[in-house]
């Protein structure tokens, strides 16, 4: 038995429950050898959790075998199978709609399952893609985030010997331009140092990738991503050979990578890294490599720790705080995924629970109102096996048929789930194949026999002698009694599904509405990157004279220059001292800063407090500077009045002659110690133009690239960046959380009502005769009504507060789909119960109207 796979715990009890559906013979334990044996070997590939999937998977076909022999029986399953058509016939509209809603909700499953299916179960699509890892840095004290390499760090791997190839490469943003300069797109690059394709044993799906020796030089070519030779040339075959106008240089085109093969599956262009370009101390990159046939992860990650410990070693101040780790490739493309991956399949088999509890108690009412024929049936010689197998069987047949029919409708979902997720891994490789097929089909089986259970037994246990004497079954009462239980687990599962959508709602609308310290409605950002002018009053002229044409568009309302976007918390990590000494209690903290023109926090809506905001600058002046709120309370809270405080930083200085609000761009990154510099003062090579305008945000593009160029016509346009829609994509991943959970949810909401509308009714005509009986003997409409409205009510109750129960419960799911998710109001959770109680009372109305008409008469004459 492999380690980690028998012994205790999950893979301890599925390893017995295999065991105890496979013979008792040679192959019998020879077949068990070797799902231990191969759920072994996934495990030390892929992790204890795939393994653990896999062997259930296993399990769950070996017990459907069992079962399908056991249903088949002496009798034969073909007799049962006409049977359940026929008894299927008879009820068209009922079996129509279960049919339906079964499908609805094996469709969603199906897309959820061929996602799990390509991101968790399969392998990477690239060669040997066990040994593929993925290396990154963490820090000794603590190792729980993880951090991109250095360079020399890149450099110091060389030599490993468990690795048998690296290739480190980082991820730009870069601007691509039409033939005449125009158009400017934003597109990913990947700069390597070395031959990533290669390493990753994929070849292009059209030309050629670099040589090494392109790639040692550095040269001047590219490879295109599948989508980009799409979305901008058309699929033209005659891009080969061509050149990309990118705003670092021609590039030419050399070949096209498929959407299945390429990494990072979001790059649109790899290019080689000229040898010593843009290599710093920054810890900015990716480092792949495949580990020596052989050789495991855990020496790896020895031989590893051991290069660290010999870089800190060498340079102190670099490395000692460093320590480096490897991964799985996998592991590291999928990351935080996985969770949220898992509660789809959450939300999907609550869904199918719901559809499957309804299922159930329509198969009880079917089989009570076939009571008569049942004991026809066994007076004729059937056995009550025989019987209650052929509500099982009717059960499987209308599930397979649903299962054929989600099919179609999973590819609809499935295209919806690609084409809206954001940033999913292998998205391009995802597909129904016939492992899906097969996987759809078998989970309607086994939703058929667990819904056909309750009918089964219900039909074995019918009282023959009464029914066959004139009188009533005794089951009536059981079937009282399941029928409700099923409501009640209908209403606490889609109870608790709606409350985490609306949990997931309320959280999705604070961070929207978060007060980020600034106005984001009507901001435009625009990248500009001047070359050319190298003294600071070449730069200082240069962004006064755009600042003043870009100040004169029509649609401008105000305009103003930062070297750092809003919507993050970067800059640079400083060190402060207030008046020639650092301040008490401040030994460690350091503020951020960040260097802006005039005009800025009018521009962004950030409030000043106190004081003023940077002017124009009119000659020689006094260094000046401004500081945040959350500045003066670490900094300058033992002063009277932070303005006049003299404010000295690791690499600028100048007395304080403003306060400004704080800036928190998101719920998850709360405000820092600013301190901003004036862009006269500190001029830059590259900067953000901020502009506020009255009209449509993304029509200002053109006017404003028009006045910039008008100044430095080799500046190159690049794509304009409305804020709000880079605030709405930085939530992306959560609002489609919430739109796939949502989804289910509603449809969750739905069933239930329909399962309450059909207990209801059922409810009320069950008790007909008894209530007529009550009317017979002296009892008042109203009591009647009120003892079956308040049977329903409790009911419903005990559903509602039996999901709130389950909603609380899941608070820590819902952290893995949105950070700081907060659980819905009691009040939007009641009003749950509100709805599916609305919808009791109305199913209730029409049968209730009988039940009150009812005569003494008709009672006595049914007697």
């Amino acid at each position: 038995m492999s380690p980690g796979v028998g012994g205790t715990g999950s893979r301890g009890l599925l390893v017995a429950l295999a065991a105890g559906l496979l013979p008792d013979n040679r192959s019998g334990r020879a077949r068990l050898g070797d799902l231990i044996e191969e759920a072994g070997d996934l495990r030390q590939r892929r992790g204890p959790t795939v393994a653990r999937l896999w062997l259930a998977a296993q399990v769950a076909g070996l017990a459907l075998t069992a079962l399908a022999r056991l249903l088949i029986g002496p009798e034969g399953l073909r007799a049962d199978v006409r049977e359940s058509r026929r008894a299927l016939a008879r009820h068209p509209w009922s079996t129509t709609s279960l049919v339906l809603l079964l499908a609805l909700a094996l469709g969603a499953g199906t897309a959820v399952f061929a996602v799990v299916d390509t991101v968790l179960l399969r392998d990477l699509p690239y060669s040997r893609p066990e040994s593929l890892v993925r290396i990154q840095a963490t820090r000794l004290e603590d190792a729980s985030e993880s951090f991109d390499l250095t360079w020399q760090e890149v450099d110091a791997l060389t030599d490993a010997r468990t690795l048998e190839a690296t290739v480190g490469f980082s991820v730009v943003q870069r601007t691509l331009l039409d033939d005449e300069g125009r158009d400017p797109r934003s597109v990913v690059v990947v700069r390597s140092r070395g031959d990533l394709a290669g390493l990753l044993g994929v070849s292009p799906i059209l030309g050629r990738a670099p040589t090494g020796e392109e790639i040692r030089a550095g040269a001047p070519v590219a490879m295109l991503s599948e989508a980009l030779w799409a979305s901008r040339f058309g699929r033209d075959p005659n891009v080969l050979g061509g050149t990309l106008n990118l705003e670092s240089g021609p590039r030419e085109v050399l070949g096209v990578l498929s959407a299945a093969h390429a990494y990072p599956h979001d790059a649109d262009l790899w290019v080689p890294l000229s040898p010593g370009g843009d290599e710093d101390d920054d810890r900015e990159v990716h480092v792949v490599s495949r580990v020596v046939e052989g050789a495991s992860l855990s020496a790896a990650a020895t031989e590893l720790s051991a290069v660290a410990a010999d870089l800190a070693r060498t340079d102190p101040e670099a490395s000692s705080d460093w320590t480096l780790r490897a991964r799985s490739l996998q592991a590291a493309m999928i990351g935080g995924r996985k969770a949220a991956v898992f509660a789809y399949l959450g939300a999907v088999g609550a869904m199918l629970l719901v559809v499957g509890l309804n299922a159930s108690h329509l198969m009880l009412v079917r089989s009570a109102a076939g009571d008569r024929e049942t004991a026809i049936r066994a007076a004729l010689g059937a056995s009550r096996w025989r019987l209650a197998r052929s509500r099982m069987v009717e059960s499987v047949v209308l599930s397979l048929i649903a299962g054929l029919m989600a099919l179609p409708f999973g590819q609809i979902v499935l295209g919806w789930l690609i084409s809206s997720a954001p940033d999913l891994p292998l998205a391009e490789a995802v597909r129904i194949d016939a492992r899906i097929v097969l996987a759809t089909l078998g989970i309607a089986v086994v939703s058929g026999i667990a819904f056909g259970v309750l009918p089964a037994l219900r039909t074995a246990a019918v009282d023959l002698r009464g029914w066959l004497a004139g009188g009533r079954t005794t089951t009536r009462r059981r079937r009282g009694v399941a029928g409700p239980g099923l409501v009640v687990s209908e209403v606490a599962v889609s109870t608790a599904l709606v409350a985490i959508s609306l949990a997931l709602a309320g959280t999705l609308r604070d961070s929207l509405r978060y007060d980020r310290g600034f106005e984001v409605d009507g901001l435009v950002a625009f990248e500009v990157e001047v070359e050319g002018r190298d003294t600071g009053e070449e730069l200082a002229a240069f962004f006064g004279d755009v600042l003043e044409r870009t100040r004169r568009v029509p649609t401008v309302s105000a305009a103003a220059f930062t070297s750092h976007p809003l919507t993050e918390q970067r800059g640079l990590a400083v060190e402060i001292q207030v008046d020639g000494a650092a301040p008490s209690g401040t030994e460690g903290l350091t503020a951020t800063t960040r260097i802006v023109s005039d005009g800025f926090f009018r521009t962004a809506g950030v409030p000043l407090r106190a004081g003023r905001g940077f002017e124009p600058r009119a000659g020689e002046r006094e260094p000046e500077l401004i500081v945040n709120e959350y500045f003066v309370r670490t900094f300058l809270s033992g002063r009277g009045q932070p303005l006049g405080a003299n404010v000295e930083t690791d690499w600028a200085e100048g007395t304080v002659v403003g306060v400004v609000g704080d800036v928190s761009p998101a719920i998850r990154e709360p405000a820092r110690p600013m301190v901003y510099l004036p862009l006269d003062q500190v001029p830059l090579g590259g900067s953000l133009l901020l502009v506020r305008t009255e009209s449509a945000a993304s029509a200002v593009g053109a006017d404003v690239w028009a006045a910039i160029n008008a100044v430095e016509p080799a500046v190159v346009p690049r794509e304009t960046a409305v804020l709000a829609n880079t605030i709405r994509a930085s939530v992306a991943t959560e609002r489609f959380n919430l739109s796939v959970v949502g989804a289910f949810a509603v449809v969750a909401l739905l069933l239930a009502g329909v399962g309450v509308f059909g207990v209801a009714s059922e409810t009320v005509s069950v008790r007909l005769r008894e209530v007529g009986i009550r009317r017979a003997l002296g009892g008042s409409a109203g009591r009647v009504t009120v003892d079956v409205l308040g049977g329903i009510a409790r009911v419903v109750a005990a559903g509602v507060v039996l999901g709130i129960l389950m909603s609380a419960v899941s608070g820590r799911a819902l952290a893995t789909l949105f950070v700081d998710t907060t659980p819905a109001s009691p009040l939007l959770q009641v009003s749950v119960g509100l709805i599916l109680a609305t919808v009791a009372a109305l199913a209730s109305a029409l049968p209730l109207l009988r039940v009150v008409r009812v005569s003494a008469v008709d009672v006595l004459a049914d007697e």
